[in-house]
């Protein structure tokens, strides 16, 4: 279970490229926090609205650096945590068709019945390391669907490949989110990972409202954000990438 799989890595000294791939993901995965996670709402007379977070990476094994929490606060120390980790610790493989395949497992027993669920996985390189499925993304792809059809609660899952043709296998992603019922997103470096995320959570925690204006000879036209004020709670799930290339330069 995601509560029992908090783990510790080794910290050694290490020199930290100010513009890491895993420097960038935590920063882009950070503004998501900050779209989507809403501090505690009373709706008329309700209960609070409680948005929750968990942090989680993958090298050749799953870690998770913060469980289930409403508070906004901690989901950022633990992205610190997982980037600090990356940095001074050593280099490992992946390992991400077995670790998604354990939240998978994890989350029905963990999340909400009355809170929609979002699970957003970023990785950049191929799947070497994986034992109870590895080389094998289909399998993978289908114990992650059947476990999370346990769950009683409306779930999207977003799995991000960041790389180039060489780096990620990007036929492999695709067999996995389709037998995984995930919505696969590729994109080419770590740099644009922060334009994928925002569109997420804008689509996510805003509308947009839209207001013409017209006059002799003009028109404009002004759109708006407007928060999203929908008493639905938020359970959802980052899962990072902390393999050894994302030391490299994003």
């Amino acid at each position: 279970m995601l509560s029992r799989l908090l783990g510790s890595a080794a910290v050694r000294s290490a020199v930290r490229p100010a513009g890491s791939k895993i420097k960038l993901g935590c920063g882009a995965m950070q503004y998501f926090v900050d779209q989507i996670h809403r501090d505690p709402v009373r709706q008329r007379g309700s209960d609070c609205v409680i948005d929750r977070g968990v942090v989680a990476s993958f090298d050749d094994t799953l870690a998770v650096a913060q469980p289930f929490t409403p508070y906004k606060e901690m989901v950022a120390a633990a992205l610190r945590k997982v980037e600090a980790v990356v940095l001074d610790g050593p280099s490992r493989g992946t390992a991400l068709y077995d670790s998604l395949a354990t939240i998978g497992e994890s989350f029905p027993d963990h999340g909400r019945p009355d809170a929609v669920g979002l699970i957003v996985a970023v990785t950049d390189g191929k799947d070497e390391h994986s034992q109870r499925f590895a080389n094998n993304p289909v399998a993978a792809g289908e114990a992650f669907r059947r476990n999370m059809a346990r769950s009683p609660a409306p779930h999207l899952t977003v799995l991000i490949g960041v790389g180039s043709d060489q780096e990620i296998d990007r036929l492999a992603l695709k067999k996995l989110a389709d037998h995984g019922g995930m919505t696969l997103v590729t994109v080419d470096d770590m740099g644009k990972l922060g334009e994928v995320l925002a569109a997420l959570g804008t689509q996510i925690s805003a509308g947009v409202q839209v207001e013409t204006i017209r006059g002799r000879g003009f028109e404009i036209r002004k759109a708006t954000p407007t928060a999203n004020v929908s008493i639905i709670p938020y359970d959802y799930v980052l899962l990072m990438d902390a393999s050894g290339s994302m030391k490299n330069a994003g």
